[in-house]
């Protein structure tokens, strides 16, 4: 009797020995359905079926960091699976005789127990398991190791490849049980050591953890289904695809048929309900028409009022800056203090200074003096006048060293020498200064006083011929 088969091919990409080079999947289709008929998966809602070679070269081809070069072995319960990677993508594959029963089962022989015994020893010792007391687990480990050898000599032979940089790639071994480094010790003994690689450990974002040393070719196949490699081939016996596609086309047409019905309803409730939502909604746009011509009024009411607190409040937002900058610029000051050689004699604000003479009273709240055209435009900042100890050799790097330090900080949006010429003697104390240091004035500017209202225009009230910021009581 025939035995049926489904394949399937994938092009890979060309390269030195063959120019149009093909990885051709074949299985007995009977081994496939029955395999899907235990997974308890019904055959319509099956849509690819890859082999353990394709999961693995999947899986590798994301690992971050992974050689040009490289052999992967799968060693299940009864038998393993070989696969050779190059330049990310699977050139050859076969399957190795016996798995890790076949390692147990000899342990157990060797030990006169039972397998279960045998693999908690195995479990437990690792590769201090094999010695002269376990012949025969020794000679599966070999056997083994034979097994990988001869594969691997024969695709080179095959292909005609260095059979040594064959032999000498590294291995990455995976199976049930291998995230215990004892059994990958084991496994050191038969492929070697010194090539025997593990695969990572993968952590989720809630925490759980994956060792692809035991669950590779599940990794392999959830980045197949979710696209992030490119697609193997497809081993889906002929009856699971053909359930397949009835069950895609039944969806459409039940999707289809859904949308024609939401549809007609939906154009026969516009032609039922159209002329009563459009009267509706002109109605309700009359409303909301009339509503915004009522409030009109209050809302310029309200504008006008919020204008004139903001009016009433602006003198006292000013001195407020004024107070604030002043009171920063002190603590700068200080903090840039030097250490003795030179002193502040005269802190002022730049208004206070420049008028010559300290005000005096209170601000005014009242309407013809609050906010002129020439209170927006008044400086603010500090000058501040430092008199140097006498005999020091060069003021002026320091005064240059403080001047730096300032604009460094970036409070002061400028730091200048004040001229002699704009200096204000009358306002100084000469008593503080040294009779014979040097004395120097800078000009500390800060932001000027925003007198803008949100949403409006420049708040500046025509100057009248009495105004002014300050009332000064004699």
């Amino acid at each position: 009797a025939s035995v049926l088969s489904v394949f399937d091919a994938r092009p890979l990409r060309p390269g030195a020995r063959h120019r149009r080079p093909m990885w051709v999947s074949i299985a007995r289709e009977a081994d496939v359905s029955l395999h899907v008929l235990r997974c308890g998966i019904p055959a319509e809602r099956v849509s690819e079926v890859i082999g353990a070679d394709s999961a693995l070269a999947a899986a590798f081809v994301l690992l971050p960091e992974r050689p040009r070069l490289a052999v992967l072995i799968e060693l299940g319960s009864e038998a393993g699976q070989l696969v050779v990677v190059e330049a990310d993508q699977p050139v050859f594959a076969a399957d190795l005789e016996g798995g890790m029963e076949t390692l147990v089962a000899a342990l157990a022989s060797d030990l006169g127990c039972t397998s279960r015994a045998a693999e908690a020893i195995l479990a437990r010792d690792g590769a201090e398991a094999a010695g002269a007391a376990t012949p025969k687990f020794g000679a599966a480990l070999t056997g083994l190791g034979r097994s990988v050898a001869g594969l691997l000599q024969e695709h080179a032979r095959e292909v005609g490849r260095d059979v040594e940089e064959l032999l000498a790639a590294p291995r990455w071994v995976s199976g049930p049980g291998l995230d215990a480094t004892t059994l990958r010790e084991v496994l050191g003994l038969a492929l070697g050591r010194s090539l025997v690689r593990s695969w990572p450990v993968l952590k989720s974002e809630d925490g759980e953890t994956l060792a692809l040393d035991a669950g590779v070719l599940a990794y392999g196949a959830a980045a197949v289904a979710l696209g992030l490699v490119a697609p193997p081939p497809n081993l889906a016996p002929v009856e699971t695809k053909a359930a397949r596609r009835t069950e895609r086309l039944l969806g459409s047409l039940q999707t289809a048929a859904l949308a024609a019905g939401l549809c007609a309803l939906a154009l026969a409730g516009w032609v039922l309900h159209g002329r009563a939502g459009a009267l509706e909604a002109r109605a309700a746009e009359a409303e909301a028409i009339r509503a915004a011509r009522d409030a009109v009024p209050a809302v310029l009411a309200a504008r006008r009022e919020r204008d004139a607190a903001y009016v009433e409040a602006a003198p006292l937002l000013y001195l407020q800056k004024r107070t604030r900058d002043f009171v920063s610029g002190v603590r700068l000051l200080r903090a840039g203090r030097g250490a003795g050689d030179f002193w502040f004699a005269l802190i002022a604000d730049q208004e206070t200074y420049r008028a010559g003479s300290i005000p005096r009273g209170t601000p005014s709240a009242a309407a013809e003096v609050q906010l002129l055209p020439a209170c927006l435009a008044r400086p603010s900042g500090l000058v501040v006048e430092l008199s140097f100890r006498p005999g020091l050799g060069e003021p002026l790097t320091q005064v240059g060293a403080l001047i730096t330090e300032l604009r460094a900080g970036k409070y002061f949006t400028g730091v200048d020498i004040l001229p002699a010429r704009a200096r204000q003697a009358a306002l100084a104390d000469r008593s503080v200064f040294a009779a014979e240091g040097a004395d120097y004035a800078l000009q500390l500017d800060t932001a000027p006083f925003d007198g803008t209202l949100p949403g409006s225009a420049l708040i500046a009230p025509a100057p009248s011929a009495g105004g002014g910021l300050f009332q000064t009581t004699p």
